[in-house]
């Protein structure tokens, strides 16, 4: 088995709030396949919250959610029986309230617009001949 792992790693202490909404898109896909199961797991605390969904969604809200800074919240995305038809989308809301003064009122991090890794480096001159060759007809049909 394999799951899909975001983690956000708490900048400051304070309560998170968590809102979000999971989709399992089986039913554009048939009946095949048993679905998928989400989960939030936080360093200090453990599982917070799980939900299993299958052709269908649910809303992953968690309220008052205490860190401190360096916890990580994970939120976890796995099959349960087999891996077949288990697409899905969920891109989770963290807000936090401003603690000290001086600090903005909120912190919001949106996992679809902020979760992400670092901007990908760009090709050097053989990486780049190595993929046109490989795009070409003469590798396609390689014996």
């Amino acid at each position: 088995h394999r799951a899909v792992v975001r983690r956000w790693t708490s900048p400051v202490e304070g309560k998170v709030s968590i809102d979000g909404n999971l989709r399992h898109d089986q039913n554009s896909l048939g009946n095949s396949g048993d679905g998928i199961r989400a989960r939030i797991v936080s360093s200090r605390l453990g599982e917070l919250a799980s939900w299993n969904v299958n052709g269908s969604n649910a809303d992953t809200r968690l309220n008052g959610v205490k860190v401190e800074k360096g916890d990580t919240l994970d939120f976890f995305v796995d099959p349960r029986t087999d891996s077949e038809n288990d697409s899905f989308r969920w891109a989770p809301i963290l807000k936090i309230a401003g603690t000290k003064e001086g600090e903005p009122k909120e912190t919001v991090w949106n996992a679809k617009d902020d979760f992400r890794g670092p901007d990908p480096r760009p090709l050097n001159v053989w990486e780049r001949y190595a993929r046109v060759l490989l795009q070409t007809n003469e590798f396609a049909f390689v014996e």
